[in-house]
């Protein structure tokens, strides 16, 4: 019964993140250093699965060599777990900033995993975490709560990181990306709790695994909602935040913004589609350090190709017009470090109004779309 329990269980949760491991590695193509600290969560929560059931099924096992097993697989299954805790905090601060770590900051998260190695490394000559004793059974030592407390440090950290970017994050949609991470200590609570209070029970790899699918769930519905390239929102996205402006805020004018860039075909006719790439991503980046300096809550997204759309509410056409020019100086500023081999601006034009319903805001986008290439006419006759 114990080797059926065991095998059991851990097969169940190995099969189940390879199903949702292999789904999301398909989705992803070009591996970002967000996936691949996803995708080694995944790997070593295999791992944690693989050594608790030769563990669970060895335990009290007298052949010869069954003492190295049980104890290699109870030191892999405590190592393991710090470990996937270490990289949900590097995951979680990726997913937030959207920026990659310093060589520093990454020293900092993983000194409790290395001090915590130490411990484990001695174990195999002080029994400080755990010991078998003559029947080849585990017995839990002193220093266990060290891993307590490492594991948990981890987890409460990224927790509270989480939570403190969902209370600050104003968009709705970004909202619904981040409660994932911020559930995700739930289920490996509930779970561990049950472990602790029922010995010989085995469940904190089924916690794991229901948080891992969660997460895997929540990557999948954002991939249909988000632009791969610039990772800002498609226009999916932008059906969605406006299908909620109609059902929510309909009383209040909505103001819709219409970016394209000029010359972009040419651009990328003339340099190549990795020099329009790197483009399209420059201007995105542009919109969003532009759109973080206002009070306005405000969704940006790429339309498709070239354009760009920002939607929200503004207080006055004053701070409209702000957010317009300062893209503009932006794009002038971008010129002037020379990123591009040629100059690379944009031109953009923006309608509000009261929509009641979806023609309505069509007629709004058409609008904006409208005055967006009179606005390119005009910067092509000065020019």
């Amino acid at each position: 019964m114990r080797i059926i329990y065991y095998g059991e269980v851990n097969m169940i949760c190995i099969i189940l993140l390879m199903l949702y491991g292999n789904l999301f590695f398909r989705k992803l193509k070009q591996q970002s250093s967000v996936s691949i600290i996803f995708n080694h969560i995944i790997l070593m929560t295999i791992l944690f699965c693989l050594s608790d059931m030769i563990a669970g099924i060895f335990r009290g096992s007298l052949f010869p060599g069954a003492r190295i097993i049980i104890t290699l697989s109870n030191w892999i299954y405590y190592e393991a777990l710090v470990i996937i805790d270490c990289l949900w905090l590097i995951y979680v601060l990726l997913r937030l900033s959207q920026k990659a770590l310093s060589k520093k900051k990454l020293f900092l998260i993983s000194i409790p995993m290395l001090f915590y190695t130490i411990i484990a490394l001695l174990n195999f000559y002080n029994g400080f975490m755990f010991t078998i004793n003559e029947q080849n059974l585990y017995v839990r030592g002193q220093g266990v709560i060290f891993h307590w407390i490492i594991t948990w440090g981890y987890l409460l950290v990224s927790t509270i990181i989480t939570i403190n970017a969902y209370i600050k994050e104003k968009s709705k949609i970004k909202k619904q990306e981040i409660k994932p991470l911020m559930y995700f200590i739930i289920a490996p609570i509930v779970a561990s709790i049950i472990q602790m209070m029922f010995y010989g029970v085995t469940s904190a790899q089924v916690g794991i695994t229901i948080s891992i699918i969660m997460v895997c769930i929540s990557n999948q519905n954002s991939q249909i909602l988000t632009d791969p390239l610039t990772g800002l929102n498609n226009r999916r996205g932008l059906d969605n935040y406006l299908d909620n402006y109609l059902n929510h805020n309909n009383q209040n004018p909505v103001t819709l913004m219409m970016i394209d860039i000029n010359g972009f075909k040419k651009f990328n006719d003339t340099y190549g589609h990795v020099a329009g790439d790197r483009a399209l991503i420059q201007i995105a980046q542009v919109l969003k350090n532009n759109c973080k300096g206002t009070t306005s809550h405000l969704f940006i997204c790429r339309y498709g190709g070239d354009e760009f759309v920002i939607a929200g509410f503004f207080e006055n056409d004053e701070k409209k017009n702000e957010l317009k020019q300062a893209i503009y100086g932006s794009c002038t500023q971008l010129e002037k470090q020379g990123q591009f081999p040629c100059s690379l601006n944009v031109s953009i034009g923006y309608a509000s109004g009261i929509c009641q319903n979806n023609k309505e805001v069509k007629t709004l986008l058409s609008q904006a779309d409208t005055i967006m290439y009179k606005e390119k006419d005009y910067q092509k006759q000065i020019q």
